[in-house]
């Protein structure tokens, strides 16, 4: 699915174009927090017990977010 939607915007000109600029927006935005509100800070490991929860939190936050994307994929292909 990634390289069919990268193949699809790297042959697709008009799709190329509207795609670059909010990449680009995010790009620089991200760029701009790294330079300012990151610069010479550390990251502090988190370790224990609360590493498993936060792990299955996430784990359970992407696969609900494939699963609503292929179920309103699929509600949206059904003819009306």
């Amino acid at each position: 699915m990634l390289f069919e939607g990268l193949r699809l915007v790297c042959t697709n000109l008009r799709l190329m174009l509207i795609q670059i600029v909010p990449a680009m927006w995010i790009w620089l935005a991200m760029f701009d927090l790294k330079l300012h509100a990151l610069h010479g800070k550390s990251f502090s490991v988190i370790r224990g017990p609360i590493v498993i929860p936060l792990v299955l939190l996430v784990a359970v936050i992407t696969a609900t977010c494939y699963f609503l994307n292929a179920v309103f994929r699929v509600l949206d292909r059904q003819p009306r």
